[in-house]
């Protein structure tokens, strides 16, 4: 027996499905319960006025009377907005369930499924899935299988017609290779044979097949239990945010039309977020900064998400592009942090197709700076300077100039580096430093080197060695903002 059972209306007007519902309702293991019935719009609106315990609405798409199931979601969550609402019909149209999911609905599931696949079954997996916060669509919009970059490119060389592994490893390493074949070595076909090899065993694991002939079986399979291959290479995305509708309604027009993406799953809180993570279908986390009733603060979050999840992606949004607080989440492991505006839509593709090759992003953007100066004298003006810099964001403090690639190599949020000239005043290293960071960061990294004795020789002969900027404490804003402003163009 189930306890705490998920508290039904059913909006139906079939007799026949109805007394089907309270059969299923009766179960020992059935995971709801039926507490009331409307057969009409205005009933349904009557009954979530009086009746207590309702948290999820299952309809049927056709109703008596000149609302559809589309146009009753839209005044439901109008009305109440905590409540979720689950579609039960007899037919998948395309177009009625598009309708659905535009007016807020969780899910849509249709009353004749499949053979092999139980109503009951069906209708229970739904309703368990939609409370937990996912999504529940037809196979034709919903994601079932979840993959890294890697495993999607050898599920669509597959696709593809590439059958072996040999054929897909010199396919990768052409791509690799910008087509240039003849750099494609015996030994790298090898390694990169054996590396598919796993990535596809990691593959076939997830979805309890044997062999390789299953996996293609299954991929070009067109039964209705299996996704077509575009739904399964989408960017599976949880949107983490306490306005319920109104977001939803939002990124499902900004994401509208993005073949690459797809929200599988809502959750209003972080620790909500972290329960939908432990599934394993996501590979980005959007998140509202300034949930209302979340007790998880936002670096908790991202430093949570880190921690047991490194390959998940977190992007944060808000309304403002306040510094502290995209310092603040960065800082904590997110990747992004994108601000609310009228190009919202055009950011948030652009973020996320950044962060998904591993780079940080803020719009506005916030640079990363590396300080190289002896610890015990730090630039105490600087440091005020940057915290209080909604340009500008310290990421690292090193002393040996010796390490500074090593830091740049780990943390691609630099674009900054400022040499206390004082501290590293050693001409021959400093022309090795600065031609080592031209040479491997031409276009991401300026160099500044600060002095606190300015003068026009040394000025000149710094520059002479390729560094960006020189300047001294009364000009060190203004000479890093020439720089970067230069790096823009």
């Amino acid at each position: 027996m189930i306890k705490n059972k998920v508290g039904i209306l059913l909006v139906e007007d079939h007799d026949l499905i109805i007394e089907g519902m309270y059969a299923y309702a009766a179960e020992a293991n059935s995971n709801f319960k039926i507490l009331a019935v409307a057969r009409n719009a205005e009933e349904t609106i009557n009954l979530l006025k009086t009746t207590i315990g309702i948290e999820l609405v299952l309809m049927d798409y056709k109703l008596p009377g000149s609302k559809n199931g589309a146009d009753l979601t839209k005044e439901i969550l109008a009305q109440f907005p905590k409540l979720k609402v689950l579609f039960c019909s007899a037919s998948e149209n395309g177009v009625d369930v598009a309708r659905t999911q535009t007016a807020g609905a969780r899910g849509f599931v249709c009353k004749y499924q499949p053979s092999g696949r139980k109503f009951e079954e069906e209708i229970k997996s739904a309703i368990g899935l939609v409370m937990k916060g996912y999504f529940v669509w037809p196979p034709s919009k919903q994601q079932m299988a979840r993959f890294t970059p890697v495993e999607k490119e050898i599920i669509q060389l597959l696709h593809d017609g590439y059958t072996n592994y040999r054929d897909m490893a010199f396919q990768l390493l052409k791509i690799e290779h910008d087509g240039k074949t003849d750099k494609i070595t015996a030994e790298m076909l090898t390694k990169k044979e054996n590396n598919i090899a796993q990535h596809a065993s990691n593959i076939m694991q997830k979805l309890g097949l044997h062999n390789i002939g299953e996996l293609i079986r299954w991929i070009l399979s067109s039964t209705p239990g299996n996704p077509p291959i575009e739904d399964m290479l989408k960017t599976g995305i949880l949107l983490v945010d306490d306005y319920r509708l109104q977001v939803l309604n939002i990124f499902n027009l900004l994401l509208e039309n993005k073949t690459d993406y797809q929200i599988v799953a809502h959750a209003e809180s972080g620790k909500q977020a972290l329960d939908i993570l432990q599934e394993n279908k996501i590979q980005l986390v959007i998140v509202n900064h300034r949930r209302c009733d979340d007790a998880m603060d936002d670096a908790q979050f991202a430093e949570e998400i880190c921690k047991k999840y490194p390959q998940i992606k977190v992007l944060f949004y808000g309304p403002d592009s306040d510094a502290t607080t995209v310092k603040k989440v960065i800082s904590a492991g997110a990747h992004g942090y994108i601000w609310k505006k009228e190009s919202a839509s055009k950011d948030l593709i652009h973020a996320i197709k950044e962060i998904q090759t591993g780079r940080i992003v803020t719009f506005p953007d916030i640079a990363g700076v590396l300080i190289v100066d002896d610890p015990s004298k730090k630039l105490k003006f600087m440091h005020a300077l940057f915290e209080n810099s909604s340009d500008y964001h310290v990421i690292a403090e090193i002393e040996n100039t010796g390490k500074v690639l090593e830091v740049l190599q780990k943390n691609n949020r630099i674009k900054l580096v400022v040499i206390n000239l004082q501290h590293c005043a050693d001409g021959e290293k400093n022309h090795g430093l600065i031609q080592g960071i031209k040479i491997r960061y031409p276009r991401r990294i300026k160099i500044l080197y600060y002095d606190p004795s300015p003068n026009t020789e040394t000025e000149t002969a710094i520059k002479k060695m390729g560094a960006d900027g020189y300047a001294g404490r009364n000009t060190i804003i203004t000479e890093i903002n020439r720089i970067m402003e230069e790096k823009k163009k």
